[in-house]
């Protein structure tokens, strides 16, 4: 599975956005895509804004309205909830694993679908000490039941696996951050210092570096 319609990132956060406090917001009239940043912005033939389809535009300036409303019922979204609304951003919405490009869909059920297979094939991606990591932070069990896992993500005290874990649970670094910084002690610090969650911001994670992925 190395192409499908559809991958989703985790460029821009919730928790992240609310922190920006944008001046404004552009949403698809006929498309759930949104951005908050008007370099996103597509234009038609006649120099109009649009979405990555050419639909037509609304605005507001209302963002923390727009944000509380997604907030406060994340079941609007269908399945993933937040996390679906979050796929909708212009940067969070790719057309594929290798195309770069953003993409929009009509529906929220269809990037619930782009969702579901994105993390397929995250998962297909991770190694075994990072799906460990992953699935026990997402089940509130201690990760450090396995050895390997201790080491390749310097849970080396009880602080460095609570701030991690926590990042993990509270969705702030998902399947595909971590595979991305796998090795790279210095990109996992800082995911974990920029998480809403962080208790110590001064932490720092020394990753042992195992070589090229294969």
């Amino acid at each position: 599975m190395d192409e499908f319609i559809g991958y989703i990132v985790n460029a821009v956060t919730f928790a992240g956005l609310k922190k920006k406090h944008p001046a404004k917001i552009w949403y698809g009239a006929q498309t759930c895509w949104w951005t908050h940043r008007r370099k996103d912005l597509c234009h038609d033939g006649h120099g109009l804004p649009t979405d990555p389809r050419g639909g037509v535009l609304f605005q507001t300036t209302s963002v923390q309205g727009f944000l509380r409303q997604a907030e406060n019922d994340p079941s609007q979204f269908g399945e993933h909830g937040l996390r679906t609304f979050m796929a909708g951003h212009h940067a969070n919405c790719h057309v594929s694993v290798k195309d770069k490009r953003s993409t929009c869909f009509e529906s929220w059920a269809d990037y619930a679908r782009a969702i579901n297979l994105t993390d397929r094939y995250d998962r297909e991606k991770a190694l075994p000490t990072t799906l460990r990591l992953f699935d026990s932070a997402m089940a509130g069990v201690d990760p450090r039941s396995t050895p390997a896992v201790i080491v390749d993500w310097d849970l080396r005290d009880d602080e460095h696996t609570h701030e991690l874990v926590r990042a993990i649970k509270e969705g702030h670094l998902t399947l595909q951050d971590l595979n991305r910084v796998f090795g790279n002690g210095r990109a996992l610090t800082k995911l974990v210092r920029d998480s809403p969650t962080i208790g110590n911001i001064q932490i720092q994670y020394e990753l042992p570096d195992l070589g090229p992925r294969p």
